[in-house]
């Protein structure tokens, strides 16, 4: 099992673009985590793969389709985002039309993270370029669910606060 690859791919249809993504999914029980923070940050992790060791889980918790940029929280909700009417009815028309008038834009700043994201050379900043991905297009919504959104920024912070440890032979600076 160690060297097993803790990750699976998803196919998700994009509802913004069209586009089938391959996501990729971590799998059960690929990884450990020893304690908690105040804020409920994992204060430990232990791949079972060790080469994946430097790899943060919340670079998989985000999926950003690789045409449109159009970015969601990874759940059930999202793969299965045809079947729910509420979604279709309330959320999809205002948030596309909007996303795809931000994306028409050359120097927008979706366009800038999405063109950015780099997550094998730059794992924890692509992770957190797909969380500020989530809050743009949270933020486009009629009616933003303020609960996600801080949830979106927490778990920025616990990156930004891994990344400060020196504890991730991968971090680098992009400049």
């Amino acid at each position: 099992m160690a060297s097993e690859s803790p990750v699976f791919l998803t196919k998700v249809e994009c509802p913004i673009c069209k586009t089938i993504n391959e996501f990729e999914t971590i799998r059960v029980g690929a990884y450990t985590e020893s304690g908690r923070d105040t804020d409920f940050c994992p204060t430990g992790r232990q791949w079972r793969n060790p080469r994946y060791q430097a790899y943060n889980p919340l670079l998989y918790f985000i999926a950003t389709c690789d045409n449109c940029y159009y970015t969601r929280e990874f759940t059930n909700n999202f793969k299965e985002w045809k079947e729910d009417s509420n979604f279709k009815t309330y959320r999809l028309k205002t948030v596309k039309e909007k996303h795809l008038d931000h994306l028409a834009q050359a120097d927008s700043a979706l366009r800038l993270m999405g063109e950015a994201i780099d997550s094998n050379r730059y794992p924890n900043e692509t992770a957190i370029l797909k969380f500020l991905l989530a809050i743009y297009d949270e933020r486009l919504n009629e009616k933003p669910v303020d609960l996600d959104l801080a949830r979106f920024y927490l778990r920025i912070g616990w990156i930004f606060r891994e990344m400060g440890t020196g504890d991730n032979p991968n971090h680098q600076v992009i400049r």
